[in-house]
Formats: structure tokens, sequence, C-alpha cells
């Protein structure tokens, strides 16, 4: 399976100030250096050739405040804290969808579409804390919101999601699923976030929220 870790660490160094990032992008404005740069990384780093992070086109651009804001689903294992975001669009998208649907429902769908979209591997999400070893969350539990202050600018990497394996690792389907994957397609977006961002920016959005999943 994709080496995750390693495909952040890779993707953040090609994102930061010390890299040559802003260096190319400056000099070719539409960024196509990095966008090479960023599918080499991608490659080294994907794990499995059949299951990479993005597909075509990856696009790499800067984000602003006038952008956002940005959300992500969060589990028990996961938490709030990440780079991986997804666009106000695409989450007005399944919030119509799902529109019609009793409250409880369209939540459930919501997230459901999260997952589906983004390529979200169940073992991410998966969680197995009590005593008989049973699974005691499985899938994306909760919404939060990523709100850039006025001026920032931050480095991204966007592009459709990849086909990922279902269920992987330690989850309990891995093996009784393998063969079975998630389409993906929803577009993601990698951000370049600090622990000190994450502490600052990313709010939770309360199911309680009558603009849920928004705020």
């Amino acid at each position: 399976m994709p080496n995750w870790q390693q495909i952040e660490t890779d993707l953040l160094r090609v994102l930061t100030r010390d890299s040559s990032y802003w260096r190319l992008l400056k000099k070719t404005h539409n960024g196509d250096g990095v966008r090479l740069q960023v599918q080499k990384m991608i490659e080294r780093a994907r794990g499995r050739p059949e299951s990479p992070p993005f597909r075509d086109p990856v696009k790499v651009d800067e984000l602003n405040a006038s952008q956002g804001p940005f959300y992500r689903g969060t589990s028990l294992r996961s938490g709030p804290y990440g780079h991986w975001w997804i666009e106000e669009k695409s989450m007005q998208q399944w919030a119509d969808a799902s529109a019609n649907l009793p409250r409880a429902q369209c939540q459930q769908k919501v997230l459901e579409f999260v997952e589906a979209r983004m390529a979200v591997d169940k073992n991410w999400s998966y969680d197995r804390r009590n005593l008989n070893n049973r699974v005691v969350r499985d899938g994306i539990l909760e919404i939060v919101k990523l709100v850039l202050p006025p001026g920032k600018r931050l480095p991204v990497i966007s592009g459709p999601a990849g086909h990922q394996q279902y269920a992987s690792g330690e989850h309990p389907h891995a093996k009784s699923l393998s063969n079975v994957v998630w389409i993906g397609g929803g577009k993601q977006i990698f951000v370049a976030l600090t622990a000190l961002d994450e502490s600052h920016w990313i709010e939770p959005v309360p199911r309680s929220s009558s603009h849920w999943p928004f705020s």
C-alpha cells in the first residue's frame, strides 16, 4: 500500500520556502516546473503504481483567504489536523445531493461522499481501542474547517484523488476486501500547514449547526 507518511514528507519538502518551489513558481508563472517536480516525488513516494494520491492533472498553486474556507473529514484515530483538504464547492455539491434526506441521514451521506470521493482508506479511520478488539468507530465522524487569515498565502498541490484500496493494514476487512477500491475523483488539496497554523486556523463544525457541514 502507499507509504502516506513518506508521500506527505516529500510533498511538504517541495512546498516549503527552502525548496525550489517559490523560485520556480516565480520564473514560470504557471508552476509547470514545480508540477513536474511534484509528479516525480509522487512517483517515488506513492508506494504502488496503481494507487497514486493524485490523478492528472496535478496543479501547483497558492491559496489565500479569499478562496476558502476548506474542509476535511476527521475520525477518532486521525483527529482534526492534517494536510489534505476539500474545497467548499465540493462540500456544497454533496450537501445539495443529500438535502432531501432527514437530517441525521443527510449528515451521514455527506460524510460518505467525503470518504468515497476522496478515496479514504477505511484503515485511516479504523479505531479498535476496546478490550474485545472490536471496531469502536469505522469511518469519518466529523467535519472541520480551515480558515486562512487575511493576507496569508500558502503553497498547495491539488488534483483529483486517485483510486485507493477500500481497506488495508490492520482493518478487519483488509484481506476479504483486498480487491475492492474507492474510485476517488474528487478534487483534493494538499496544504503545507505547520503545527502552529493548525492550532490557530482549524475550527470544528458542530453537527448541531443549522448550516452543517459549513459552520
